[in-house]
């Protein structure tokens, strides 16, 4: 039995054919999913890129107990797991942030390769001057990201050198080699994710003929006031583009799959881990980032609902899933794929851990309970033995600091109803104010995000799935009881109580 976990950041579950796009073209991903599992209602646990991934490879919701940090040597892995029962799994990752400054995401992978270069990762320093696209004022970070990738990137001349291609090669490669024998391969691309710059020849798909400025890495803020509207709209088709790229990559992977016979002993995932706002609700990004201010906004659906697809070794036939699930669904659902665990059982084992920066290495026994986890296999889905895991389905940023600015949740509900709640402060006479001379003010359409918004909002996804209007003050029943909820399910995660202390009232 085989895995080929394909991890994405930033894609958008609706710029997908098979998810109802009209508009942007990705016919691989799309025929996959004919054949595959599609889960219509996958939510993203953890946000953003480095917890989502934490609850990928062990299970636990890190924004209950974690943040944006490196691995902690206390957590047991799915390749520990994996390789306890003999399975060889293996890395291919772009994504910097799990490979720099000792954030060691490739604990207990037999082997991993880390392609350089992409966002931040300083790996190239020439040239030593880079031009921008645009005027550097309408991006974020230009100085320190985007020259960096801009230099990174200097080389480029076929499309072949993107990340993305180069990842997904990496993977077919290491698939020639070890296709005959049990193995877990994880693949984590950052594309689609900004700088958004794909080939030309994507970009003349969506956007034609256009002379204005690129703004690659727009600013993570309120749009309007800083973009005009073809420039939002071209920010729209270089994220459709780099869409249409990361698919045609990925087909050449699936296609790699058949040709060396694998079809028939290996299951296949395709996941992100957020979302990305682009220009809905007045905003651009996922978050407000500012030169001395920081918040984070509603997790909307733009952002917590994500693609989900999923196809079972031998699966000829598709079939779409209604049923809410959750990043951290994937480990469990992972283990019982491989049967290496029962039902009921703890799994234990060794594995070689750095205990000393000089590199002194040492075998340390760990032991996991796997009724501590805090996701659910989604197989007794894909059997048709359950129509539904859970009711409500949870996304967060770390609860770990308690400014509502920061901490904010949404509460999602099978019956169509979104929440976001940002709690209570530890501390309000320290909380930030909105700065009086913010450069980004936000917008006054309906939906517009306005900064500072801390107060429970409610969207009936039936009605209003682009989420315009709040309904919190004519459905007080139903926010008190998605928050009760919500606080049951923070406690069987074994929230420590100095987080959920913050989380237990409501303001409505």
């Amino acid at each position: 039995m085989n895995v080929i976990f394909v991890m994405c950041d930033t894609f958008r579950w609706d710029y997908l054919g098979c998810y109802g796009s009209d508009w942007v073209k990705t016919p691989c991903l799309d025929r996959f999913a004919e054949q595959a599992f599609l889960f219509e209602r996958a939510y993203c646990a953890s946000v953003p890129t480095v917890p989502n991934r934490r609850d990928i490879l062990t299970g636990l919701n890190c924004y209950t107990h974690g943040t944006w940090e490196p691995l902690p040597k206390s957590e047991v892995t799915l390749p520990e797991v994996l390789g306890a029962s003999g399975i060889v799994s293996q890395m291919f990752v772009d994504t910097p942030h799990l490979m720099q400054n000792g954030f060691n995401f490739a604990r207990g992978f037999s082997g991993y390769e880390w392609i350089r270069g992409q966002e931040n990762d300083h790996w190239q320093s020439f040239p030593a001057e880079v031009t921008f696209p645009c005027d550097p004022a309408k991006m974020r970070n230009p100085d320190y990201i985007v020259a960096q990738y801009l230099r990174n990137t200097h080389w480029w001349q076929h499309e072949e050198d993107t990340f993305v291609a180069r990842t997904m090669a990496g993977a077919e490669k290491w698939l020639e080699k070890n296709y005959d024998r049990d193995f877990f391969l994880y693949i984590d691309t950052f594309d689609p994710h900004e700088p958004f710059d794909p080939p030309q020849h994507y970009l003349d798909m969506y956007d034609p003929g256009y002379s204005g400025e690129k703004v690659i890495y727009p600013h993570y803020a309120p749009c309007d006031c800083y973009l005009s509207p073809e420039e939002q709209q071209h920010i729209r088709a270089l994220y459709a583009g780099e869409c249409t790229l990361v698919d045609r990559w990925i087909g050449k992977l699936l296609d790699k799959v058949d040709d060396l016979g694998l079809r028939e002993n290996t299951a296949i995932v395709f996941t992100t881990d957020h979302g990305f706002v682009l220009g809905e609700h007045g905003m651009m990004g996922k978050s407000i980032i500012l030169d001395s201010y920081f918040e984070e906004c509603h997790l909307y659906q733009e952002i917590a609902h994500i693609p989900l697809i999923i196809r079972l070794p031998e699966q000829e036939a598709g079939m779409r899933v209604p049923a809410l699930t959750s990043t951290s669904d994937m480990f469990p659902t992972l283990l019982e794929m491989f049967g290496v665990v029962e039902s009921g059982t703890d799994v234990s084992g060794e594995s070689t851990v750095q205990l000393l920066q000089c590199g002194f290495h040492q075998n340390v026994g760990w032991n996991l309970a796997l009724d501590m986890l805090h996701g659910k296999s989604l197989m007794p889905l894909m059997r048709f033995e359950e129509e539904s895991l859970r009711d409500v389905v949870v996304t967060s940023f770390s609860l770990i600091d308690a400014s509502p600015r920061l901490a904010k949740a949404t509460i999602t509900s099978e019956d169509g109803w979104s929440m976001s709640y940002a709690g209570a402060s530890k501390d309000p006479a320290n909380e930030l104010p909105v700065p009086a001379d913010n450069p980004f003010p936000s917008g006054t359409n309906a939906g517009d995000y306005q900064l500072g918004d801390t107060a429970t909002r409610l969207w009936n996804l039936n009605d209003d799935p682009k989420q315009l209007t709040d309904v919190s003050d004519g459905n007080k029943d139903v926010a008190r009881e998605l928050h009760a909820k919500y606080v049951e399910y923070l406690r069987k995660c074994n929230t420590p109580e100095e987080h959920l202390a913050y989380r237990e009232k409501l303001d409505v």
